[in-house]
């Protein structure tokens, strides 16, 4: 090994020793901030699965804000943006779903808040554990601007009569809340 490799790693390992010794003097502030990337599920009437609607699946986007307020009790805000599809046309069965082809689409905003109890605390570096379950509970509210669309109801599986063509009749009257 060269004398200029030798010296590169001796400044590497000095480096090292001295920043992992300067951080471990810093005081954590309490406070942590992050982001983080996911999607929305719509899981409604539209969809014939459990576990929702997953043919048109959207990023989605979120900020969080954390405030620890005891080492078992933290805050936390969220701001989520994203969006839900759903079309039901996409769906081969039940038959009818092709025929009926509603869809709607919308952006979302979610707010929330969230209390965070972690059960064995943190900051105890003795306490380190790989798997730390916690438990929280909040509240929120989400911006929605469903755009609907029932252009692709198809009137002649459907006859005025069907319970189905008055339903959609009194929906398309009425506003979204």
């Amino acid at each position: 090994m060269s004398s200029a490799t030798k010296g590169l790693i001796a400044a590497q390992v000095f480096l090292f020793a001295i920043l992992n010794n300067a951080t471990a003097q810093f005081q954590q502030s309490g406070y942590e901030v992050g982001i983080n990337v996911g999607t929305l599920v719509y899981q409604g009437e539209l969809t014939p699965r459990f576990y929702g609607y997953t043919k048109s699946l959207k990023p989605a986007i979120g900020l969080y804000a954390d405030k620890s307020v005891s080492s078992y009790f933290t805050l936390r805000g969220n701001l989520v943006f994203g969006k839900v599809i759903a079309d039901e046309s996409k769906y081969a069965s039940p038959e009818w779903r092709q025929y009926r082809g509603l869809k709607f689409a919308t952006n979302v905003t979610e707010l929330t808040a969230t209390l965070v109890f972690n059960p064995f605390g943190e900051g105890n570096e003795f306490n380190y554990r790989r798997l730390n379950p916690y438990v929280f509970a909040g509240a929120g509210i989400a911006f929605l601007k469903v755009k609907r669309d029932w252009s692709d109801y198809n009137t002649n599986y459907f006859d005025a009569k069907s319970t189905t063509s008055i339903a959609l009749g009194a929906d398309t009257v009425h506003a979204l809340p």
